[in-house]
């Protein structure tokens, strides 16, 4: 018959082998052993320190193999998460992955290699990410003949980033049937902390009262 082995030696010397079947004497046989080099244990991963929770962010790693054997990478997302093996890529090549956390909060990412004959490294030493919920005021609510100005604060510690914002306009007398609603929907690529945008929209002409309501991520404002 054929038996398949599956073998992690643990140095390189020669594995003797036996072999025993029923009734049948046994055969005895010494076969040398191949062991694969790891490849080095890679630098923490590279990558932003800090983020808004839910938004996807990318991290890299490189290793170098003994042997020149392509590597693979897998990167602990410090959340019970991780990207799997990914690769390969050529010795000292640089790999990513990318990921979102949903949750505020401080995380710690570490990465390990492989080569493709399955030898790893140890883990490397751990990146902290805190990844924070944007905290964003509307500070300014103005508008002149036809446009509308809106000041948007990040007063958090974290940058924010792809804010989502809707502006609804609602006219209520004359020109326009009451209850016409005119809306503006965009996004905000990137806020940092500390710093301010402005929306900028243009309406519909026309005279009576207009009800505006303003949204960016969660926080929500209505004037008249």
């Amino acid at each position: 018959g054929i038996a398949t082995l599956t073998i992690e030696p643990l140095n390189l010397n020669d594995l003797s082998i036996v072999v025993t079947a029923h009734n049948y004497l046994y055969y005895q046989n010494i076969i040398p052993i191949y062991a694969s080099e790891p490849p080095s244990t890679p630098q923490a991963p590279g990558g932003p320190n800090s983020g808004s929770a839910s938004v996807e962010y990318t991290y890299t790693a490189s290793s170098i193999d003994p042997e020149g054997d392509q590597i693979l990478y897998m990167f602990d997302w410090g959340d019970g998460n991780s990207s799997g093996w990914i690769g390969p890529f050529d010795s000292g090549e640089v790999g990513s992955a990318s990921h979102s956390w949903p949750q505020e909060g401080t995380y710690e990412i570490k990465v390990k290699a492989r080569d493709v004959l399955g030898a790893r490294s140890n883990w490397s030493e751990p990146t902290s990410v805190y990844m924070g919920v944007p905290l964003l005021t509307l500070s300014r609510i103005s508008g002149g003949f036809g446009f509308l100005h809106i000041d948007v604060d990040n007063i958090g510690i974290v940058n924010a980033s792809s804010i989502p914002w809707n502006v609804s306009i609602k006219r209520q007398l004359y020109s326009y049937p009451a209850g016409f609603i005119k809306d503006f929907n965009g996004t905000i690529e990137t806020l940092l902390a500390g710093k301010s945008t402005r929306l900028n929209c243009g309406f519909l002409y026309g005279f009576g009262g207009l009800k505006v309501t303003v949204r960016v991520y969660d926080v929500e404002k209505t004037v008249k």
